[in-house]
C-alpha cells in the first residue's frame, strides 16, 4: 500500500484510496490483534479521497472517543493520562494569516470534490438527494454558526489537521476561536454548493486560498516543532509505571500552573520556557499566597518533569534545573504544621458519641472504622492510611512478645517535618502485588515503613479482638472492609472528612489540629518516656539511623526490645467505653 499524504494511502491497479490510521497504544485492549484501522475510500480520485478521507477520520477519532470512556469506565486507564508516542507534532499556536489559510483551504477542497461529483453527471434522483443533504446541512450548521456552537465541528476540524500532518494543541480561548472560523468555512462551503444546485456558476478556481494546501501543510508542520505540554507531563507519567492518582494530581497542578504562565507570555511548549519564565512561575505562587513548602514542593515536581523529558532526549534543556524556590525565616523553620491533642482533646475526643454507650458512627462509608481509627492512631502513632489499609492479618501474636501490628505504609504528604532531622524521601513509590480478594490495595512508601508495632494493652480492654471475631463471623479479610479508596486513592479519604466535622463540632478549632495529629501525640509521649530515638524512629515509621540493614524489609530492630520500650509509653487514660457494634448514625451541622 502506498502512502500519498498521512493517513491516505493507495492500493492495487485500479489505485482505489483508503484511509488508514494508527490505533493510540492506550486503545489496543479496545481493538485486540490490531494496530491499524483501515478503510476504503471507494475512489481513485485524490480530489474526492481527501474530501471522503476528511469524513472518515471524523468517524474513526469519534470511535477512539467511545472506546476511550468505555476504557476509562472499565478502570483499564485513567483518561487523558496516555499518549500515544507517534502522534503527529503539536501545533501550540496559529496566526491570523494560517486560520484565514485554514478556513480557505477548506472551502477550496469542499468544492473541488463537489466539482467531482457533478463532472460525472447527476440523475435526477442523485440531484434531489445531494439538494436535501446539503438543506439539511445548511440548517444543521447554520443553527450552530447562529448560536455559536464550536464543538460538533471540532472532530472535523482536528481531522483536517491531521491531513495537514499536525495535531491541534492550542490554548482554549484560541481553540475557540479558530472553532468559530471553521465553522465559517464549512457553513460559506455548503451554501456555495447550494448555489450551484440552483444553476449559479460558482467555479471552484475563484475561491483558490492565497496559501495553498501544500504551502499551508509546510507552513504549520515548521511550525509545530516540539512536543506539547500534555506530551511531556505523559512521558514522566511513564516513567514510573502505575504512578497512585494522587501523584499524578499532585504533578498536574503546578504542570498547569507554569503553561497558564507560560501562556500569557506567548509561550506555548514547555521546550520554549526559559530559566527566567519559571523564575515568574515561582514569584506567580509567592504572590499567591502559597506557604513555602508549597512553592519549593511544585517547582521540585515541575523540576523533575522536565528531567524525565530531557533524559528521553524529548527536550534539549531542563529550564529549573538551577531556579531556587522560596526561603523560610527562622520562625517559619521552628513553627509545627501540625500540633499534638492535648490530655483536653483526648477526653473530648474519646468521650463524644462515638465512644459512649450511644456508640454512634459515621452516617458515611466509614461505619466501624470511625470507632477504631483513632484509637488505632492514637494507641500506634500509625499513620492514616497504614491504619485504613490494614488486615485482620497484620494483627500477629508472638508467643514470647505477644501481638503486634505488621504495618504497611501508604504514603502521607503530611510526614514531612515530623523529625527535624530528615529530609523528605526521594524514593519511588512501589504498588503492592498479591492484594488477595477482599484485602485493600496498599503502596510502599519505602523501606523502613515495613515494620511491627506492639498492640498495646488498652486496645485489647477496647474490645478490638471482639471487633474482630465480628468481623471474621461475616467472613472479612479487611480490617475495615466498608472503607473504599476516593480520587485520590486514598482508603481513608472519607473518614478524614467526617473527623474534620467532628473535631469542630467538638470545640476543637485549632487548624493545626487534625486527625494526623494523634502521630504527633504519640511521638510526643514516647519523648516523654525516654524511648531511644532508633525505637522511636521504628515505632513511627522512619528509619532508624542504623543503616539500610536494620531499616531494610525483612529486617528490624529485635521485637524484644521494641516491646520493652513500648512497654514504657505512659498513655493518658481515655473515657471511651469498649466496642459495641454502631447503634445508630452521628449527624454532624
Amino acid at each position: 500500500m502506498l502512502q500519498v499524504e498521512r493517513n491516505l494511502f493507495k492500493r492495487g491497479k485500479s489505485g482505489i484510496f483508503y484511509c488508514r490510521v494508527r490505533i493510540p497504544q492506550k486503545l489496543l485492549p479496545a481493538y485486540p490483534g490490531r494496530k491499524e484501522i483501515t478503510r476504503s475510500l471507494r475512489t481513485s480520485s485524490v480530489l474526492d479521497a481527501r474530501r471522503r478521507l476528511a469524513k472518515q477520520l471524523v468517524t474513526v477519532y469519534k470511535d477512539f472517543e467511545r472506546q476511550e470512556r468505555k476504557l476509562a469506565a472499565s478502570g483499564r486507564f485513567t483518561p487523558g493520562l496516555s499518549r500515544n508516542d507517534n502522534s503527529s507534532p503539536q501545533l501550540t499556536a496559529l496566526s491570523d494569516e494560517q486560520v484565514q489559510a485554514l478556513a480557505g483551504n477548506w472551502i477550496h477542497q469542499a468544492l473541488l470534490g463537489d466539482d467531482y461529483l457533478r463532472s460525472h453527471g447527476l440523475d435526477e434522483q442523485a440531484f434531489a438527494e445531494l439538494d436535501e443533504q446539503l438543506r439539511s446541512q445548511r440548517k444543521e450548521y447554520g443553527r450552530l454558526l447562529a448560536m455559536g456552537q464550536t464543538a460538533p465541528v471540532l472532530p472535523a476540524l482536528q481531522a483536517f489537521m491531521h491531513l495537514l500532518g499536525v495535531d491541534m494543541a492550542l490554548p482554549v480561548d484560541r481553540q475557540r476561536e479558530v472553532s468559530f472560523r471553521f465553522l465559517e468555512a464549512v457553513t460559506q462551503a455548503i451554501e456555495l454548493r447550494l448555489q450551484r444546485q440552483e444553476g449559479l456558476a460558482k467555479p471552484s478556481h475563484a475561491f483558490a486560498p492565497a496559501m495553498p494546501f501544500e504551502q499551508l501543510k509546510s507552513s504549520l508542520q515548521q511550525q509545530a516543532s516540539g512536543p506539547s505540554w500534555d506530551d511531556v507531563f505523559q512521558r514522566w507519567n511513564r516513567h514510573v509505571g502505575q504512578r497512585p492518582k494522587s501523584t499524578i494530581i499532585a504533578a498536574q497542578t503546578p504542570w498547569r500552573d507554569l503553561q497558564r504562565v507560560a501562556a500569557k507570555k506567548g509561550v506555548f511548549e514547555p521546550g520554549k520556557v526559559t530559566k527566567d519564565l519559571v523564575i515568574e512561575f515561582v514569584e506567580e505562587m509567592v504572590s499567591r499566597g502559597l506557604a513555602p513548602d508549597t512553592v519549593n514542593d511544585r517547582l521540585s515536581k515541575v523540576r523533575g518533569i522536565y528531567k524525565i523529558a530531557v533524559g528521553r532526549n524529548a527536550l534539549q534543556s531542563n529550564p529549573a534545573v538551577t531556579v531556587v524556590g522560596q526561603g523560610k525565616s527562622g520562625l517559619e523553620r521552628r513553627k509545627k504544621s501540625r500540633s499534638s491533642f492535648d490530655v483536653k482533646d483526648l477526653e473530648t475526643i474519646f468521650g463524644c458519641q462515638i465512644y459512649s454507650d450511644a456508640q454512634l458512627r459515621s452516617q458515611g462509608q466509614a461505619k466501624e472504622a470511625s470507632y477504631w481509627i483513632p484509637l488505632l492512631m492514637y494507641y500506634t502513632g500509625a499513620r492514616t492510611e497504614e491504619v485504613a489499609g490494614l488486615a485482620i492479618t497484620d494483627i500477629v501474636h508472638d508467643p514470647q512478645n505477644g501481638w503486634y501490628f505488621n504495618l504497611i505504609d501508604r504514603p502521607e504528604a503530611a510526614d514531612v517535618g515530623l523529625f527535624e532531622d530528615e529530609t523528605k524521601g526521594k524514593g519511588e513509590r512501589k504498588a503492592a502485588t498479591n492484594v488477595e480478594a477482599g484485602l485493600h490495595a496498599r503502596t510502599l512508601k519505602n523501606a523502613a515503613s515495613v515494620r511491627r508495632v506492639p498492640l498495646a494493652s488498652q486496645l485489647i480492654d477496647l474490645g478490638l479482638f471482639d471487633y474482630i471475631d465480628w468481623l471474621k463471623a461475616q467472613g472479612a479479610v479487611a480490617l475495615f472492609p466498608t472503607l473504599k479508596p476516593d480520587w485520590h486513592g486514598k482508603l481513608s479519604g472519607s473518614f478524614r472528612k467526617f473527623f474534620g466535622r467532628l473535631k469542630v463540632q467538638l470545640g476543637i478549632t485549632d487548624s493545626n489540629k487534625v486527625l494526623y495529629s494523634f502521630r504527633h501525640t504519640m511521638k510526643d509521649a514516647m519523648e516523654r518516656a525516654e524511648v531511644p530515638s532508633k525505637y522511636l524512629k521504628r515505632l513511627l515509621g522512619h528509619t532508624s539511623g542504623d543503616g539500610q540493614i536494620t531499616d531494610g524489609y525483612g529486617s528490624d530492630l529485635p521485637l524484644q526490645l521494641l516491646v520493652q520500650h513500648f512497654r514504657s509509653i505512659q498513655f493518658h487514660p481515655i473515657p471511651a467505653k469498649p466496642w459495641q457494634p454502631g447503634k445508630g448514625t452521628l449527624r454532624l451541622g
